[in-house]
């Protein structure tokens, strides 16, 4: 699994992973987590169960679920 690191102007980076959920997490300058946020299926255990991604869900630092994105085409 690959990641690519972005850098902010406030000192905070971004870390995007190349795995099958497309994680991707941001840190405050001091390393502590701001955000994360991951593809997942609207079914419980989905992803363990190989099928497809519907939802990416963002979390903040604190792990509550802040914003739900639909990946569907309409």
């Amino acid at each position: 699994m690959a990641k690519d690191r972005e850098y902010h102007d406030d000192g905070s980076y971004t870390d995007r992973h190349d795995d099958y959920r497309e994680t991707s997490i941001t840190y405050n300058s001091d390393g502590s987590v701001r955000e994360w946020s991951r593809d997942e299926s609207a079914i419980p255990l989905g992803n363990t169960l190989g099928l497809a991604s519907e939802v990416r869900v963002t979390y903040d630092g604190d792990d509550n679920q802040i914003n739900v994105q639909n990946l569907e085409d309409d």
